[in-house]
C-alpha cells in the first residue's frame, strides 16, 4: 500500500492555536477608527406594496450619520450565480413592494447602537397588505398570488434529467413503490451571525470589507457584478469565520454595509445580524415535497425511478436552482439503475428564502430515496443491507445520466458500517 504523507495521519489544525488561544481575529475584534454602526429595518410582511417611508425624524436624532433607503441603491440587484444560469433578483432595499417578511425596507448609519436602534424606532413605513402565498405546491396553482410579477406559476427554474425509457421501466419492473416525502427548513443556527464592516475611500473609489464569509473570491464577484467599481477596488478580507455550514456562501450583508458607508461619507461601518435576523434574513436549507416511485426486478435490480420534485425557494431564487442540479445528480448517480425521470420545480413563495447548506440538495434527495430502498426491499423479502450492496455502483463505472465515478466509496462504507453497527446479529428480517 502507497504510503501517504497526509492522507491517514493525524494533522494538525492550521490555526488550531490561535483558536484555542484567543489570537484569532474574528468580526468583533475588528476595531477601526471613527466606526459607525449599521442597522437595518425590515418588512413585518410577508407581502406588501410601499406607499411611503418617512424617515425624516430618524434623520435628525443626534448621533445619527445616514439613513438608506432604495433610493440610494436604484434598481441594483444581486443574485448567485449557478450553473447554466443565473438569477439576479434581490435589490439591496426593496423598492416598491416587499416580498417576505425578513426584506430590508430602511438603514440607519449612527454612532453607537443605542442611537441607531432609537432611529429605527422612528422610520415611519406606509403599507398596503396583498395576498401572500407560503406553501409551494399552492404557489403553482394558477390564480397563486405571484411573487416576482414577470414570473409565471411562481416557478423560478425547473431542472430535469432523463436516462433510458422510465416508462418501459416500469413496465419490465416487478416490485414498485409510490411515496411521497416532505422535508422542512433548516436554519444553519451557526454560533457567530452573519456580519461585515466596510470602509468606501470616496476619494479613490477602493472598498476594504472586513466579513465574517466563507467564500471571500464568490462574495467579491458579487458585489463587483452588484456596484459599478472595478473588482481591483475591492479589498475582500475574511475574519474567523465562527460557523456557517454553508449559510455564508454568498453575499448578504456585505452589499448593505458598502452603501451605508457611502453614505455615511467614507466612514467604516460595521453592520452585524442580530440573533433575531439571522433567523429571519439568513438562508435556509430547502424545504422540498418530493413524490417518488420506484421499482425493480424480482431479483432485487434496481430497475427504475422517477420523481417530481417541489421545491420551496423562498422569496429569492439564491441558491434554489444550483440545489435542484446538484439534487439531480445524486438522484441518477446514488445506485445503480437504468431508468431515471428526474424533474425539480423551484418555486417562488413569500417565505424566507433558501441557499447553500452542507449537502446541497442531498440530503432531501437521500432521504427519498433511501426510503424507497427499505420498502422495495420489505417488500422483496430481502435484507435492505444487502439489496444496497446489490445495486451499488462501483469505480469505474458510469451512471445513468453520464457520470463517471472515478471514485467511489458506497459499497466499502456499507460493509464498514455493517460491521461497526453489528448488523449480522441485530438484523432479524421484517418484521410487520
Amino acid at each position: 500500500m502507497t504510503e501517504f504523507s497526509v492522507i491517514g495521519k493525524r494533522q494538525p489544525k492550521a490555526d488550531g492555536i490561535d483558536l484555542v488561544t484567543g489570537r484569532g481575529i474574528f468580526l468583533d475584534d475588528v476595531r477601526l477608527p471613527n466606526m459607525l454602526i449599521g442597522k437595518v429595518l425590515r418588512s413585518r410582511y410577508a407581502h406588501a406594496r410601499i406607499l411611503h417611508i418617512d424617515t425624516s425624524a430618524a434623520e435628525r436624532l443626534p448621533g445619527v450619520k445616514a439613513v438608506v433607503t432604495a433610493k440610494d441603491t436604484p434598481h441594483l440587484r444581486f443574485g448567485v450565480p449557478y450553473i447554466y444560469d443565473e438569477v439576479r433578483d434581490q435589490p439591496i432595499f426593496a423598492e416598491d413592494k416587499v416580498i417576505g417578511y425578513m426584506d430590508p425596507v430602511a438603514g440607519v448609519v449612527a454612532i453607537h447602537d443605542e442611537a441607531a436602534q432609537d432611529a429605527l424606532r422612528l422610520i415611519k413605513v406606509d403599507y398596503e397588505e396583498l395576498p401572500a402565498v407560503f406553501d409551494q405546491e399552492e404557489a403553482m396553482k394558477p390564480g397563486a398570488p405571484l411573487v416576482h410579477p414577470n414570473i409565471p406559476g411562481n416557478i423560478s427554474a425547473h431542472k430535469k434529467v432523463y436516462a433510458g425509457d422510465v416508462e418501459q421501466g416500469f413496465a419490465e419492473s416487478d416490485i414498485i413503490v409510490e411515496s411521497v416525502y416532505r422535508t422542512q427548513n433548516q436554519e444553519h443556527a451557526n454560533m457567530e451571525t452573519h456580519g461585515a464592516i466596510a470602509q468606501f475611500d470616496r476619494i479613490t473609489g477602493f472598498v476594504n470589507i472586513w466579513t465574517t464569509t466563507q467564500t471571500v473570491f464568490s462574495t467579491r464577484r458579487d458585489l463587483v457584478k452588484l456596484f459599478p467599481i472595478p473588482l481591483q477596488k475591492f479589498n475582500v478580507i475574511q475574519t474567523k469565520c465562527g460557523g456557517g455550514y454553508g449559510g455564508k456562501n454568498q453575499a448578504c450583508v456585505e452589499p448593505i454595509a458598502v452603501v451605508m458607508s457611502y453614505k455615511a461619507g467614507g466612514a467604516p461601518v460595521k453592520y452585524v445580524f442580530s440573533r433575531e435576523e439571522e433567523f429571519m434574513a439568513s438562508t435556509w436549507r430547502h424545504r422540498e415535497v418530493i413524490y417518488s416511485k420506484t421499482g425493480a426486478k424480482k431479483d432485487g435490480t434496481l430497475w427504475a425511478k422517477e420523481v417530481k420534485i417541489i421545491l420551496d425557494n423562498g422569496c429569492y431564487a439564491d441558491h434554489g436552482p444550483g440545489v435542484a442540479f446538484y439534487g439531480g445528480g445524486v438522484f441518477g448517480s446514488l445506485y445503480r439503475v437504468k431508468h431515471i425521470k428526474y424533474d425539480c420545480y423551484v418555486v417562488y413563495t413569500n417565505n424566507t428564502y433558501g441557499g447553500a447548506f452542507r449537502g446541497y440538495g442531498n440530503p432531501q434527495m437521500t432521504f427519498a430515496l433511501e426510503g424507497d430502498m427499505d420498502k422495495l426491499a420489505r417488500k422483496l423479502n430481502m435484507d435492505p443491507l444487502e439489496f444496497r450492496l446489490k445495486n451499488a455502483p462501483a469505480r469505474g463505472e458510469t451512471s445513468a445520466n453520464g457520470y463517471q465515478l472515478k471514485s467511489c466509496g458506497l459499497q466499502d462504507c456499507l460493509r464498514e458500517a455493517a460491521v461497526t453497527v453489528d448488523w449480522q446479529n441485530k438484523w432479524k428480517g421484517w418484521k410487520e
